[in-house]
């Protein structure tokens, strides 16, 4: 075969190949039922495409989760609260802030906590998990005062009592109230006996009252404390109790007007405007004391009176014996 006719040959099969990959293109359906234009595209590329399948077919890595182990020492002497709660698997994502919460049981009081061997006094307390943490909540037995006995008259014996295990003091629950519904009552002081606003016989539990900003109210007076100071009180747990705090609105400043005029005047009396020559006439006002007309006007307005009178008449011939 000569080399023009090779050359038309590589020529036919180039435009029949471009004319088969068109129409893969414009018809995909009939690309994916023609086998032949597959075995001609056919190449390393599948290969490639393969691979990448199945990675994508692969299940992702695991998350990293880290282990927190919790304890109280003794076991009796209370809980220890987690927030958010241990998940059912036992372990936290990594970068979790654990919010820990030691509850001492009746009769015991919290010390302290052990964190992987940290002495950590705070209650509650944080542990951000970037690693397996251990933490213990320590507490003790609170104590009873010493009891002294008197042997004779001349000589007293004293002994110190140790109490039993299940030994308890005395909690009462300290609630509060506003009147009227205008501010807040906040306590200060942390419940020593399980929680719940609940404390020890003998606790001092400070408390403060606020009103609500914008209300248009302020602190007045409480009920039902030990002592006070403003807006501060002290309530001793001797028993149940309920502190109140009672709220007043604040007062405003009052204004007073000022007058706009200055009251009227009246006239003593009226006249009446000279017209074609005629003398005018003089009309006494309606005294300022009665409001009505009198029968005689007083002597003062009667001479004011006649003096104008007087003086209008002057006028009057005056000008007409000017005008002659």
């Amino acid at each position: 075969m000569n080399h023009p006719t090779r050359c038309l040959l590589l020529l036919g099969i180039a435009l029949l190949l471009s004319a088969l990959a068109l129409a893969a293109i414009l018809n995909p359906s009939s690309a994916s039922a023609s086998p032949q234009v597959q075995a001609v595209f056919a190449g390393p590329f599948d290969s490639a495409q393969d691979k990448l399948s199945d990675l994508a077919l692969q299940p992702p890595p695991p998350p990293i989760s880290w282990t927190l182990t919790v304890n109280s020492n003794p076991v009796a002497g209370g809980s220890v609260t987690q927030n958010p709660p241990r998940p059912s698997t036992g372990k936290y994502l990594s970068g979790t802030v654990v919010a820990l919460t030691a509850v001492p049981a009746s009769g015991y009081k919290f010390d302290n906590w052990t964190i992987d061997g940290n002495t950590v006094s705070a209650n509650p307390t944080n542990v951000t998990m970037t690693a397996d943490h251990s933490a213990t909540a320590h507490f003790s037995l609170l104590s009873i005062p010493t009891a002294t006995a008197t042997a004779t008259a001349s000589r007293t014996a004293t002994r110190t009592v140790t109490p039993p295990q299940n030994a308890t003091l005395a909690c009462y629950t300290l609630s509060t109230a506003v009147s009227p519904g205008v501010g807040v009552v906040t306590i200060n002081t942390v419940s020593n006996c399980g929680g719940g606003n609940r404390y020890t016989s003998g606790t001092s539990v400070n408390l403060t009252a606020t009103a609500n900003d914008g209300s248009g109210y302020t602190f007045d007076r409480w009920d039902g404390c030990n002592s006070t100071s403003g807006a501060s009180c002290t309530a001793v747990m001797s028993a149940n109790k309920r502190v109140t705090a009672y709220f007043v609105p604040v007062s405003q400043p009052t204004s007073t007007p000022i007058p706009t005029s200055e009251p009227p005047v009246t006239p003593l009396f009226t006249i009446t405007p000279l017209v074609g020559g005629v003398v005018p006439t003089v009309t006494p006002l309606p005294t300022p004391s009665s409001g009505l007309p009198s029968t005689g006007a007083s002597p003062l307005g009667w001479l004011a009176a006649g003096i104008v009178l007087v003086l209008i008449v002057l006028g009057a011939r005056y000008m007409r014996r000017s005008s002659v």
